[in-house]
């Protein structure tokens, strides 16, 4: 006897590698390939205080060609992350492409110091 069925999807992760300074926001641009047909695209992060989509609203996707995703980083300490980034349909509520973020954060470079007395 059949108890269930399931269908499995496995999606690859393409990974993205970038320096930021701890502190400083920058901007990352994603390409998101479309399929045969127009789409609308929402970008989703696991981590929406480091990392976020810079217009808040649905990434229009031509038929033919890719369409960047502007995203903004921005850390609070050093460190390195790993960020997990999502483009899914508006429409179908499927997956589109997936992006793995990963960051490694600096400190800020200290280019000039004083003394002072208390």
């Amino acid at each position: 006897h059949i108890i269930a069925a399931c269908q499995i999807k496995v999606h690859a992760l393409t990974a993205v590698s970038s320096r930021v300074r701890t502190g400083v926001r920058k901007a990352i641009n994603l390409p998101i390939t479309g399929s045969r047909r127009q789409q609308s695209v929402r970008v989703y992060t696991d981590e929406p205080e480091v990392a976020s989509e810079v217009s808040q609203r649905p990434i229009e996707l031509e038929a033919v060609g890719s369409t960047n995703a502007q995203l903004t980083v921005k850390t609070t300490k050093s460190e390195q992350k790993n960020i997990l980034i999502n483009c899914v349909d508006v429409r179908t509520q499927t997956l589109v492409q997936s992006y793995l973020l990963c960051l490694e954060s600096e400190r800020p470079r200290i280019n000039q110091s004083f003394v002072t007395k208390c």
